[in-house]
């Protein structure tokens, strides 16, 4: 239940089988204030899989995969095909990157 919780506050929903970026419940304050290497943005991890989501000026989906191949497209969710890999452990995930305009960032 707490990692369910967790999830939710980051934005992360998992329904009907696929991952997706929704409305954290966090104010932007909280989630941008840690930053990442690279800029602004927060991570996570799911299945044992990180998880980085960075504001942005459209919403999109990275990933990037073991072999080295990192497909990204618009929108804010993964595919059914793609989430039942990060579900399943296989490996074949290394990283997704969520970015969004769902948050601002603060002034």
């Amino acid at each position: 239940e707490e990692v369910i919780t967790r999830l939710g506050e980051l934005g992360l929903v998992i329904d009907a089988g696929t991952l997706s970026f929704g409305r954290p419940l966090l104010s932007p304050g909280e989630l941008w204030s840690g930053g990442l290497d690279t800029g602004p943005g927060y991570s996570c991890t799911v299945c044992q899989t990180p998880v980085l989501v960075r504001p942005g000026d459209r919403d999109l989906v990275r990933l990037r995969y073991g072999d080295g191949q990192v497909v990204e497209r618009d929108g804010r969710s993964m595919s059914r095909k793609e989430s039942a890999a990060l579900f399943g452990r296989t490996g074949e995930i290394s990283e997704v990157e969520f970015v969004t305009t769902a948050v601002p960032v603060e002034p």
